[in-house]
């Protein structure tokens, strides 16, 4: 490759930004001796470079960049202009009041969006906007979706994110899978998953590699068995922090206000 490195020489928030691209210890060796490294004398740090840069070899965007970012660091050198600026809703899709909720999001005023309306509005449109959008702003956030039922989630939440991410025209750079039910954005390997209430325990399983989750969103915001379950979940998804030890959170809760006043739903918004 030409180009040597060694862990020790990277900053630590370099080497915690890199570490999801580590393989697996099954092919270390392979992958020490294939960039030049002693066997012999392999540490953790170089064991850990030689996964990076065979995930890089193979084609993985973020290592890719991850390799040229420790390069322009040990060479003192300033990375060039990014090559995935983030993007932008545009504003001819910001529909009325959603322009103002927008602002304040973006700012980090609003840290729980109640989002109401009715079939066939935006109400689940503008999740799947701006969840793509703040995925490309925020490098350490990762994303959950969620359906009180699992069952639902690729025909709503996952398809409206899809929807959201051809409309900011970045569609090169997700990586959307049904086995499992994921979008990945491929130049940092940030994740939007998407669980059901139905099934805790893969809510509480979800270790994201790197980052924190810091954007949840509850569709159908009304059909979950109350605010104690809401409560559970958001305390269960919303862990971690970024690489300064910052946690900045959304929660999206968006639905249809059921008829009757009553409901848990309507009595949650309206204290």
């Amino acid at each position: 490759m030409g180009v040597i490195l060694t862990c020790k020489r990277l900053s630590k928030r370099l080497y915690k930004r890199i570490r999801f691209v580590f393989v697996t210890s099954k092919g270390v060796l392979q992958n020490l001796e294939r960039i030049g490294i002693d066997t012999k004398n392999a540490t953790l740090e170089t064991a850990a470079l030689a996964g990076i840069v065979a995930a890089a070899h193979k084609g993985n965007v973020g290592a890719y960049y991850a390799i040229k970012e420790a390069v322009d660091e040990v060479n003192g050198t300033e990375a060039k202009e990014d090559e995935f600026p983030a993007v932008k809703i545009p504003a001819e899709l910001m529909v009325g009041a959603y322009a103002n909720l927008n602002r304040h999001i973006t700012s980090g005023k609003t840290k729980e969006a109640i989002i109401k309306g009715g079939r066939g509005g935006w109400k689940s449109s503008y999740p799947g906007l701006k969840i793509p959008e703040m995925i490309m702003a925020n490098p350490s956030m990762h994303a959950l979706c969620i359906r009180n039922v699992k069952d639902t989630l690729k025909d709503s939440v996952y398809e409206q994110i899809k929807w959201g991410i051809d409309k900011l025209g970045v569609s090169d750079r997700f990586k959307c899978t049904t086995s499992p039910l994921k979008i990945v954005y491929k130049p940092t390997g940030q994740t939007i998953y998407f669980r059901g209430a139905d099934d805790p325990i893969k809510i509480k399983s979800i270790k994201p590699p790197f980052g924190y989750i810091g954007i949840v969103w509850f569709e159908e915001f009304d059909q979950y068995a109350g605010e104690a379950a809401i409560r559970n979940i958001r305390q269960s998804a919303i862990r971690g922090t970024d690489e300064s030890g910052n946690s900045r959170a959304i929660v999206f809760e968006t639905f249809n206000p059921p008829p009757t006043a009553q409901a848990w739903a309507n009595r949650y918004v309206a204290d």
